[in-house]
């Protein structure tokens, strides 16, 4: 018997997996989870073309489904430093797929710095009574900020080759042992890709990692599945999304351990905003066999954002920085957040350029609003960001 059941909002689990190629869709595993700090996001909408038949009509009466265009993802999460110096967070994929070059350094650091490409990885969103994935996804961009108050929040978005889901319903037919198809009363529920379990009273199957969906017909509600049932399952049996149990690392950052460095000099501030965009063309312009894109190409990075100061009598010449345009006005820019070791993250960002500041009322003082540039010296050293 199937149910409606209205999915959850707080029941959001999230993994990301790094892929070995791209759009090669790679299951997680618990360590593999993100927690998001926000409802996550993952769409890919078809576009249509009108049909031009010329018709009695002033109706469209047909259309036809283009090529699947790159979906779109996006989620929040909390910086979360692993806790221990040389060990990568619980955001590692993510900022990697972002910067593109991971180094760890054994029991001191782990950099991640800039490259000419970027590596993809798969995402799993769980949605109440269903799960999303997607592969051959990228992080497109990058939006942080210092502040006061609240954890040190990073907000991803990217894009992503193709999709897919699987959701809850039940058998419409008993199922032998080792079977390795089943059917059921909405085979439209599954993608091929999607991991399942099955459930029967209080008993649950899952395989040790989930049955892998690698078939869906949706004319006789079939679906084929990897390895073999374990048992035989009667008619009205749940069969369920799989996801592995969740094993989150590290600790969120609290904004109120964090500063920022203007040529090396401590600075008060009462905000700092970054800005990472670095978003690659899905070739989703060619004719493949594919329904889906295949591939992307990096193209222009931009790495700004704006630092928000009270305007001090020393901060005079920030206006000469921002009239004078690189090399003369060129700036070392830091922002820095955390306080213990095994529990920092650092920005660097050491040729930035200034803009000239902005006079804004704060009453009852003034303030300057300062708009920054990160710049290239040599090519991908604009930013390099550092957990120690």
């Amino acid at each position: 018997m199937t149910t409606n059941t209205i999915a959850i909002a707080r029941q959001q689990v999230i993994f990301v997996k790094k892929e070995t190629t791209a759009g090669t869709l790679v299951f997680p595993a618990g360590g593999d989870v993100v927690v998001a700090a926000g409802i996550g996001s993952i769409v890919q909408q078809p576009s249509f073309s009108d049909s031009d038949e010329i018709v009695d009509s002033r109706d469209v009466l047909s259309r036809f489904q283009d090529k699947y265009q790159a979906g779109d993802w996006s989620f929040p999460v909390y910086a979360c430093p692993s806790g221990t110096a040389g060990t990568a967070p619980s955001e590692d994929v993510l900022m990697e797929s972002l910067m593109g070059t991971k180094t760890v350094n054994a029991g001191t650091s782990v950099v991640y710095t800039l490259a000419t490409a970027k590596p993809s990885f798969s995402m799993w969103m769980k949605k109440g009574h269903t799960v999303f994935f997607a592969s051959g996804a990228t992080v497109g961009a990058l939006k942080s900020s210092l502040e006061t108050k609240g954890g040190h929040k990073l907000e991803f978005s990217g894009q992503f080759m193709g999709m897919g889901w699987a959701g809850t319903d039940t058998l419409d037919a008993a199922a032998l042992i080792s079977a390795t198809s089943v059917v059921v009363h909405d085979a439209k529920k599954f993608s091929v890709g999607g991991h399942v379990e099955f459930v029967e009273g209080t008993t649950v199957y899952d395989a040790t990692t989930g049955y892998a969906v690698t078939e869906v017909v949706i004319a006789t509600n079939t679906l084929t599945i990897s390895p073999g049932l374990e048992a035989a399952l009667d008619d009205e049996s749940i069969i369920r999304p799989y996801l592995p149990t969740a094993s989150a690392v590290g600790t969120p950052l609290e904004n109120r351990k964090g500063y920022a460095t203007i040529e090396t000099v401590t600075t008060p501030l009462r905000s700092m905003n970054l800005n990472i965009s670095d978003a690659p063309k899905y070739l989703d312009d060619e004719i493949t066999s594919a329904n889906f894109p295949t591939a992307y190409v990096e193209t222009k990075r931009a790495v700004d954002g704006t630092i928000d100061v009270y305007f001090r009598e020393n901060d005079l010449k920030y206006f000469y920085d921002g009239y004078n345009a690189s090399p003369a006005g060129d700036i070392a820019l830091q922002m820095i957040v955390g306080s213990t070791a095994g529990s920092i993250v650092t920005y660097d960002m050491p040729t930035s350029s200034l803009s000239v500041p902005a006079l804004e009322d704060a009453d009852p003082t003034v303030a300057l609003n300062m708009p920054y540039k990160a710049l290239g010296s040599s090519g991908e050293d604009s930013i390099s960001i550092t957990y120690t």
